[in-house]
């Protein structure tokens, strides 16, 4: 077996996932300024990082499945430990560097969702406040998903 195209498909995916994790921190920054146009652009640059590195992701599952191993996480462990026991082609530490990468990724991911939805919040507060309705106040809707207006406590009567 071949190893060396499973090498090349781990370093291209290691790069690739350094590069969504570049995006990701990019991210991060922009969406704590007040920049629409920097959001746009750091959302396409996160979209084409993860497009790229789901494309190499899509290779090495392909080698997998074409040396018999399942394209998971399990495969890739059979996959090393049975022809690169001794670390020749670095097949283990490549892995183990892409899944790092990925964890990081994905802790980054959710942070900037963090933000978002802290963000989210704020702009529904502020809304709620223009609206006239009290802080805090939660929004009804019926079981159609349709708005529903409650009438102002504090009005006095109804015509």
């Amino acid at each position: 077996m071949n190893l060396t195209p499973l090498t090349t498909h781990l370093r291209q995916e290691i790069s690739m996932a350094s590069v969504l994790l570049d995006a990701l921190e990019q991210e991060q920054t922009v969406l704590l300024g007040k920049s629409a146009s920097a959001i746009e652009h750091a959302l396409a640059n996160k979209q084409q990082s993860m497009t790229d590195l789901e494309k190499t992701s899509q290779q090495r599952e392909a080698y997998l499945r074409q040396n018999n191993y399942p394209a998971n996480h399990a495969g890739m462990l059979a996959c090393i430990h049975d022809h690169d026991p001794q670390g020749h082609y670095q097949l283990d530490a490549l892995w183990q560097q892409l899944n790092t990468l990925g964890t990081q990724c994905l802790q980054q991911n959710q942070l900037n969702g963090s933000i978002i939805a802290t963000r989210r919040l704020s702009v529904q507060a502020a809304l709620g406040i223009l609206r006239g309705s009290e802080p805090g106040h939660l929004p009804c809707y019926t079981s159609t998903g349709q708005g529903q207006i409650k009438p102002d406590s504090h009005s006095l009567g109804q015509a």
